[in-house]
């Protein structure tokens, strides 16, 4: 007696070619059967988000007959009557109720805007959007919608003007209508010397150098978009004890961005943001800003807790610029300042030098996006040691260098690599896509941390790092973690709970037994001086298999860049995996970072079980729970000059 079922899904592609949308209906995944040896066959599938209810198609044939559905259910499951000896195809196909959008945008004169972009996220299902544009006479028409409640937001020439919630039915079609001023362009130059408040219905042009000064707060309403005035240089500087409060929303972000037509738009087009604080800095007085920026810092902490604002759900595009390679501007340059700022939800895109600096200070900084830059993403010096979590990194630029780069003080110029207040932040849940398989002379590894810094690192992602993921320099640094005679166990530098993968060139041997031909197994660094190649081993000052830091489970072996040195790693916390994000490669709007179902980053086992003062702890690794997670969904832009 045998019984042969086979069993197939099928992706359900019910949007249409007029939506442009980013959206992507999932397939019954996980299908499986039980069948009793002489009366049913039981199929058992995963839910699709918005589904309201399944076809359940059957056949001889495997090319199964789909005029006529054999079953349909509400449920995640179908008990199918069966007799011993018989042989059948099974298909199953989600049903998703769609429906239409239209409208028309007009300005306050009744005149047709043409160009406008509409764009919706499904508020139960946040995978679900759509975008259309509309057409010359002002109307828009979008169909094949996923149904539900959809947040929708109109945009003109990018800029965000006005937010509305749409209820799309099975079959319907949702009316909205919007209409706005044309917008204003103001010129700002020189110093606020009063309180200020910049509203969403003017585009503002830094003409030069703008500065909140001190005891004076600007306030950016949400929508607001600030541009550069490209060819010259722009930059907004909070002065120390100056005060930002630039919150955005999620469908609304403030953007600051380049002056110039897009397609033209290009990193470097504009200065970006430098915030200037009292709270430490390493360097023994109050410092001067680079690109002639401002005075910073202190030798004492006395400002620490100070606030300078709060920068929430804004986007920077085309920022930063190299006056010289030591004197550069970047995206938002921290200097200094204090731990009662709030920065959370920032986009830098596109820029010039480094995405986000900090000089010093103890402010944290939480749910960031930084992609595709011409040099460092994120970058620390002088002593910082507040905390980042949630931050998702991509470097695949020609000129795109380190995802992370991380200093006591700067080896520029001769840094004292000891010098106190030492760096020492707490990072936790971060996603870096590296440079592997992009042309370019920069970008070499992943993350860097050299020239006395501590830190401590959980639940990292680092993956495609274009020669290795984590390179440690300098005597100063591995001094700070050793477990040497004579020095301090203060477990002052660790990196546990992560995930590497593909990192380096391609392995030419199984280095690591759970990776294959065409997987680079290239995960650490150590200078050469840093390791005893004599005896094959770390130094006596270097952490590796004495702290923390040590080789991902299941190595065997380090490739050549341990002068043919190998070590064990003995860290269990840290693992070769591949953490299976949706598209990592695709450039530049197909770019998703999340984990797929099933990703072992989402195993709760593999995440931190505590994290220090200040980090949220989460059962996963990386910056995303999973391939729904949408804190980045609305207010980021992953490409944006063309």
């Amino acid at each position: 007696m045998k019984l042969r079922i086979w069993l197939l899904t099928l992706l359900v592609a019910l949007l249409s070619l007029a939506m442009t949308a980013n959206a992507q209906i999932a397939a019954p995944a996980n299908l499986t059967i039980v069948a009793l040896p002489t009366d049913s066959v039981t199929l058992r599938w995963q839910a699709v988000p918005g589904a309201s209810s399944y076809n359940i198609y059957k056949d001889t044939d495997s090319d199964i007959d789909q005029s006529f559905e054999y079953a349909n259910t509400a449920a995640t499951m179908y008990v199918d009557p069966q007799a011993a000896g018989s042989s059948y195809y099974y298909l199953v196909k989600a049903v998703i109720p769609v429906g239409c959008m239209t409208g028309t945008v007009l300005d306050t004169n009744g005149v047709a805007l043409g160009g406008v972009l509409v764009a919706g996220t499904n508020q139960a299902f946040p995978e679900y959007t759509f975008q259309t544009y509309t057409l010359a006479n002002g109307t828009y028409s979008v169909c094949d919608v996923p149904a539900g409640d959809y947040d929708v937001c109109i945009y003109k020439v990018r800029y965000p003007v006005q937010q509305h919630t749409a209820t799309i039915t099975d079959g319907g079609s949702a009316t909205f209508d919007a209409s706005f001023n044309a917008f204003s362009w103001t010129p700002v130059s020189g110093h606020l010397v009063s309180n200020t408040t910049w509203t969403n219905d003017n585009v503002y042009q830094l003409d030069g150098y703008v500065y909140i000064d001190s005891l004076v707060t600007l306030t950016i309403e949400e929508g607001t978009t600030i541009v550069g005035d490209y060819p010259d240089i722009a930059l907004l500087v909070v002065s120390s004890g100056g005060d930002i409060q630039a919150v955005g929303s999620q469908y609304k972000p403030i953007v600051f961005t380049s002056n110039r037509p897009a397609g033209q738009r290009q990193p470097g087009d504009w200065g970006g943001i430098v915030i200037n604080g009292r709270a430490h800095n390493n360097r023994g007085a109050i410092a001067n800003g680079e690109g002639n920026s401002g005075s910073y810092g202190r030798a004492d902490r006395l400002y620490d807790s100070e606030s300078s604002g709060r920068l929430s759900y804004v986007r920077l595009e085309f920022s930063g610029f190299d006056f010289t390679p030591t004197n550069q501007l970047n995206g938002l340059c921290l200097q200094a300042v204090g731990s009662g700022t709030q920065i959370d939800h920032i986009n830098v895109v596109d820029f010039k030098d480094d995405a986000i600096e900090f000089f010093g200070g103890s402010v944290s900084v939480s749910y960031l996006m930084l992609t595709d830059g011409e040099d460092d993403a994120f970058d620390w010096t002088e002593g910082w040691d507040g905390t980042a979590h949630h931050v998702v990194i991509r470097q695949t630029r020609e000129f795109s260098d380190r995802a992370l780069e991380c200093d006591n003080q700067s080896t520029d110029g001769g840094g004292n690599h000891d010098a106190q207040p030492r760096s020492h932040p707490n990072l936790s849940n971060f996603t870096i896509i590296g440079k592997k398989g992009v042309t370019g002379t920069d970008g070499d590894n992943a993350i860097t941390v050299r020239a006395g810094t501590e830190f401590a690192f959980r639940n990292f992602i680092v993956t495609r790092g274009r020669r290795d993921a984590f390179d440690l320099d300098d005597t100063a640094t591995s001094l700070n973690g050793a477990a040497s005679p004579g020095v301090a166990n203060h477990d002052s530098v660790s990196m546990d709970y992560s995930m590497f993968w593909d990192n380096g060139n391609t392995a030419s041997e199984a280095i690591d037994p759970s990776t294959g031909a065409g997987i680079g197994d290239g995960h650490f660094e150590v200078a050469s001086s840093e390791y005893d190649s004599t005896n094959c081993q770390p130094s006596a000052a270097f952490p590796i298999n004495t702290i923390h830091i040590a080789a991902p489970t299941g190595w065997t072996q380090n490739i050549a860049r341990f002068n043919g040195c190998g070590y064990v790693g003995i860290n269990a916390t840290n693992r070769a995996a591949n953490p299976s994000l949706l598209s990592v490669t695709a450039w530049p709007n197909a770019f998703d970072a999340r984990p797929q179902a099933g990703s072992p980053a989402l195993n709760p086992a593999n995440a931190a079980p505590t994290l220090p003062a200040g980090l949220p702890v989460v059962p996963y690794v990386g910056a995303f729970s999973g391939p729904t997670d949408s804190w980045h969904i609305g207010w980021t832009t992953s490409a944006t000059n063309n």
